[in-house]
C-alpha cells in the first residue's frame, strides 16, 4: 500500500471514529479535522512516508508577554506522552502551533488506524493544556 492510500485510509478510519462523515480535503494531500474546538491539519509528505498532524493553539499577538513565549515553548518537555510532538510559531497563519508526525512504517504491525485514534485525545490534551497556561498570562 502506497503513503497515499495508507494516509487516506487512517483517515476515513479517524474520521469516521470521531463521528464525522468524511474528510474534508483542503489543498493537495492536507486534510481537516475540527473536534473539541480545535482545527486540526492533515498532510502527507509522501516522499519521506510521513503523515503530519498540525494545530494551532493560539494566534500570536503583539501583546503576548516574554514570560508567555517562553513558557510555551518550555512546554515542549510535556510532550512525551504523545512521543514528538512540538510547540512552535507558525510565520504563515501568525500562531503557535502544535506538531506531530507519523513515520511508516510505525511497528511491526499494521495498527495504524488504532495508533491514531489513540493518539488523537493525548494531542487534544496537550492543546488544551497549553492554551490554558498562555491563558494565565
Amino acid at each position: 500500500m502506497n503513503p497515499i492510500t495508507r494516509s487516506m485510509v487512517l483517515l476515513e478510519r479517524l474520521f469516521s471514529a470521531y463521528g464525522s462523515p468524511g474528510f474534508t480535503e483542503s489543498a493537495e494531500n492536507q486534510y481537516i479535522l475540527e473536534t473539541d474546538n480545535i482545527l486540526f491539519y492533515f498532510f502527507d509528505e509522501p516522499e519521506q512516508s510521513e503523515l503530519y498532524i498540525q494545530a494551532d493553539i493560539a494566534e500570536y499577538t503583539a501583546t503576548e508577554t516574554t514570560e508567555a513565549l517562553i513558557a510555551l515553548l518550555k512546554m515542549n518537555h510535556l510532550w512525551d506522552a504523545t512521543e514528538g510532538g512540538i510547540i512552535g510559531l507558525s510565520v504563515e497563519n501568525n500562531a503557535f502551533t502544535y506538531t506531530y508526525k507519523i513515520q511508516y512504517p510505525l511497528v511491526e504491525s499494521d495498527d495504524y488506524d488504532e495508533y491514531l485514534i489513540d493518539l488523537l485525545p493525548e494531542i487534544i490534551r496537550c492543546i488544551q493544556y497549553a492554551r490554558s497556561k498562555l491563558s494565565d498570562f
